[in-house]
C-alpha cells in the first residue's frame, strides 16, 4: 500500500480497495461453495436413507451397508460416509466417527439419522423401518420448502410484470392510438392546407 502511495498518489483507494477484497472474497467464496455443498449433501440425504434402508432390510449388517451405499453413489454425502468408515477402519469409535460426519456437514436430517443409527445400535432396535420414515420426512420437508420458496418468489414475478410489461404495453396501446388519430386527421389538417 504504501509503495503504491509514493509511486502515485491517486493510486491508494484503488490499492486499499483491491486489498480489502481480496481479504473478503475468499472467504465469501469458500461460504458460498459450503453452502452449495450442504443444500446438495441435503437433497441426497433421503435417497441415501433409503438405499441404506433397503441394504439393511435386506439382512446387511450396518458397515457393510454403509460401504455399498458409499460405493454405489456419488456426490459429497458418499463421500464423508467413505470418510467416516475410514476413521473407523482407523481405529476411531462407530460413535465418535458419525459425530464427526454430522459435524462435518451440519445438517439437522443428518444429526437426526446419525442418532437414529446410535440408537439402534445401543439399543439393537430394527433401522430399516426407521430409515425409511426418515427419509419420507425429509422430502416432505424437502417439498415444503420448494412451495415456500415458490410463494415467495410470486410477488417478485408481480414487480416484474408490473414495472415491465405495463409500461410496455401502455407504449404499444398509445402508438396505436397516435397512428389511429393520425388517420382519422389526416385528411382534416390536409385539407386545411
Amino acid at each position: 500500500l504504501l509503495p503504491a502511495g509514493v509511486a502515485a498518489p491517486p493510486l491508494i483507494p484503488m490499492a486499499a480497495l483491491a486489498a480489502m477484497a481480496g481479504w473478503m472474497l475468499p472467504g465469501a467464496a469458500l461460504g458460498r461453495a459450503a453452502a452449495a455443498r450442504r443444500h446438495r449433501i441435503a437433497a441426497q440425504l433421503p435417497d441415501v436413507l433409503e438405499l441404506l434402508g433397503v441394504c439393511i432390510g435386506a439382512g446387511m449388517a450396518l458397515d457393510p451397508a454403509l460401504r455399498v451405499v458409499a460405493a454405489r453413489l456419488d456426490g459429497p454425502l458418499p463421500q464423508e460416509i467413505g470418510a467416516a468408515l475410514d476413521e473407523m477402519a482407523l481405529g476411531g469409535t462407530r460413535r465418535e466417527a458419525y459425530r464427526a460426519l454430522a459435524g462435518r456437514v451440519g445438517l439437522p436430517g443428518l444429526d437426526q439419522a446419525v442418532t437414529a443409527l446410535l440408537t439402534a445400535e445401543e439399543l439393537g432396535t430394527p433401522l430399516a423401518d426407521a430409515l425409511a420414515r426418515q427419509a419420507v420426512s425429509l422430502r416432505a420437508a424437502a417439498a415444503q420448502a420448494a412451495r415456500d420458496r415458490a410463494a415467495r418468489a410470486a410477488p417478485k414475478v408481480q414487480l416484474v410484470v408490473a414495472t415491465m410489461m405495463v409500461p410496455a404495453v401502455m407504449l404499444l396501446v398509445v402508438t396505436v392510438m397516435a397512428v389511429e388519430l393520425g388517420h382519422q386527421l389526416g385528411p382534416v389538417f390536409g385539407v386545411l392546407r
